[in-house]
């Protein structure tokens, strides 16, 4: 629900994506919703300008199609021939597009060109999902005659079932650890309850670690490599894997727990960077230049266990470099952030 002056004239637009936008009639600026900026995204005072210059270019380029006011022909039921229903104009005119779809392939046709962003995805998918998606991308399903699923041919590899079905678990082990770790109640427990927590804690992120190294080692998958780079970045790993190892009983003692496995972070750390830079490197991946905005950002973060025990390369860039090429290579988490979760 967008709130504004009753007294401001406005008109709505409905976007490519079908979502009504209303605009300021003065300004040609979507009519803010009252939640930016704030303390969190300061730079959001910017958003309304960007949508409403990215929805209006749409439009106008809608606008500009020879198609725009285009009106399929239909058939009508009103006699046959050659065995198809109506015998008008526009019928005899879909005859000819009847002819064209039975033909045969013509060969040596033409596919589009493969980018880096639909490699990536092709090579997350198992055996049978391959052979499908290429399927459907040579324009077979295209023609009059669709193949139903079950035509297609199945394949299986176990091996990549095997890599698929390790980061389902591990993807999962990862979410449930994140949310019992926003809901532990640390108030009257023991110092020993309290040390078996961080200890199972530590073992839970290992086992999802060792899962996902497992898997982007082997098979390169991207979105192993995307949450193995993000689970190296959670400073709770980092706290958990400290006082795992060295308890404390003051809480001004816990620099010194995690000081003790300094070289661990820093190694950890480099892998995540590491990796996020290898995606960028083979497949322009949106999702890798958005976390190496994330990466920035909790570098400028007071506080951060990572910020204070691995120091990032010049070469890194800053969060604004990253942030725009995750806008720029189609971030949904960068449009997301930039629009403060705009409506979609």
């Amino acid at each position: 629900m967008f709130l504004f002056d009753r007294e401001v004239k406005t008109y709505t637009i409905k976007a490519p994506n079908g979502l009504e936008v209303i605009f300021d009639s003065k300004t040609n600026l979507i009519m803010p919703n009252g939640k930016y900026p704030n303390e969190k995204y300061p730079d959001l005072v910017k958003a309304p300008e960007i949508k409403a210059r990215m929805i209006l270019d749409a439009r106008k380029e809608m606008d500009s199609s020879p198609y725009k006011n285009y009106k399929p022909l239909l058939y009508k039921k009103d006699s046959i021939v050659n065995g198809f229903m109506g015998a008008k104009t526009s019928n005899l005119y879909m005859l000819e597009w009847k002819k064209i779809y039975l033909q045969e392939s013509v060969k040596g046709k033409e596919i589009a060109p493969w980018t880096n962003s639909e490699k990536a995805y092709y090579q997350s998918l198992n055996g049978r999902e391959r052979y499908n998606y290429l399927v459907a991308r040579s324009g077979i399903e295209s023609s009059i005659i669709v193949y139903k699923h079950i035509a297609l041919r199945e394949i299986d590899r176990p091996k990549e079932q095997i890599y698929l079905q390790t980061y389902d678990k591990a993807k999962k082990e990862y979410e449930a650890l994140l949310l019992s770790i926003e809901k532990e109640d640390f108030y009257f427990k023991s110092d020993d309850e309290i040390d078996q927590i961080y200890k199972t804690r530590y073992a839970k992120f290992e086992s999802v670690i060792q899962k996902l190294e497992f898997v982007y080692t082997k098979s390169r998958d991207y979105k192993a490599g995307l949450l193995l780079a993000e689970v190296y970045m959670n400073d709770a790993y980092y706290v958990a894997a400290a006082l795992a190892q060295y308890p404390y009983d003051d809480k001004e003692e816990l620099s010194l727990s995690i000081k003790r496995i300094k070289s661990t972070i820093q190694a950890k750390t480099k892998q995540s960077v590491n990796i996020l830079l290898e995606l960028i490197e083979a497949y322009s991946l949106p999702d890798a230049y958005y976390g190496m905005y994330r990466y920035c950002v909790i570098q400028k973060q007071s506080g951060s266990v990572v910020k204070v025990y691995y120091n990032a390369p010049n070469t890194i860039k800053t969060p604004e470099y990253w942030f725009e090429l995750a806008l720029q290579y189609g971030s949904y988490d960068a449009f997301r952030a930039l629009s403060n979760d705009w409506d979609r």
